[in-house]
């Protein structure tokens, strides 16, 4: 008797083998873009939660008033600053715009959050309500107290 593996007998254990490997293959392929999308929705998370935290961060910072009308929020702080925090639409994007103290000079924006479907404000006396929701639906509500720097 020959010792050793047939030619039919390897061709059987190349075809099990691929079988295996594809089937393998598969299964790394989707853990993969499962994984991808968990970053992108974590991320997404994180820029609504941010978004609402800068947020209240301009309201409570050397701020003298805050007006909200048309999901808009102007802060007037005491250095001399008017801040418009809005939602453009077109670019998914809340951002910051700086004028000077009159509102007549533009002088920088700056982006707080990407990847926003809706952001609402509304201001009810000493209370600002900020909902921000992303692109999937997800999102973030804050009740802000206004309190007035004399």
């Amino acid at each position: 008797m020959k010792k050793g593996f047939t030619l039919i007998e390897l061709v059987i254990v190349i075809g099990i083998s691929a079988i295996i490997l594809s089937f393998e293959c598969t299964v790394l392929i989707k853990s993969f873009k499962g994984y991808k999308d968990n970053i992108v929705k974590t991320r997404d998370e994180a820029y609504v939660d941010e978004g609402i935290i800068i947020i209240k961060n301009f309201v409570n910072d050397n701020m003298i008033s805050v007006n909200a009308q048309n999901n808009e929020i102007d802060v007037i702080s005491s250095d001399n600053q008017i801040k418009k925090i809005h939602l453009v639409k077109s670019s998914g994007k809340i951002m910051v715009d700086y004028y000077d103290a009159f509102g007549n000079e533009f002088k920088a924006a700056n982006v707080i959050a990407t990847n926003i479907k809706d952001m609402e404000v509304y201001k009810k006396e000493n209370l600002l309500y900020v909902s921000i929701t992303d692109e999937d639906g997800e999102g973030a509500n804050e009740c802000l107290g206004v309190k007035k720097l004399y």
